[in-house]
């Protein structure tokens, strides 16, 4: 698997329980209607808002913009949160939940 697909909601939810996250308000992501969040202290990124359902509140993606290194705008990055599965309350699959 690659690892923004297997690092990606550890990171939102990371951000949410260290409360890093600040809300700034309806805004839309790939044409949807979302909550933006942004991070307080995104390590080594200049910017990030993270996007979320304000039905379901299951996260969307998030963009990250970074400096070059004159500080100037640089690189930014989306990524989509593309498909979320539930998937049952087995022993190996709860295994999966623990915070690494």
């Amino acid at each position: 698997m690659r690892k923004n697909s297997t690092d990606f909601l550890h990171e939102f939810r990371v951000a949410y329980v260290n409360r890093q996250l600040d809300d700034a308000g309806p805004a839309t992501f790939d044409g949807r209607p979302a909550e933006a969040f942004r991070v307080k202290q995104p390590d080594g990124i200049t910017e990030e808002t993270w996007y979320v359902d304000p039905q379901t509140a299951q996260p969307l993606g998030d963009v990250r913009r970074f400096a070059d290194v004159a500080g100037e705008p640089g690189q930014v990055v989306t990524r989509r949160l593309a498909t979320y599965e539930k998937l049952p309350p087995t022993a190996d699959n709860l295994k999966l939940l623990s915070v690494r």
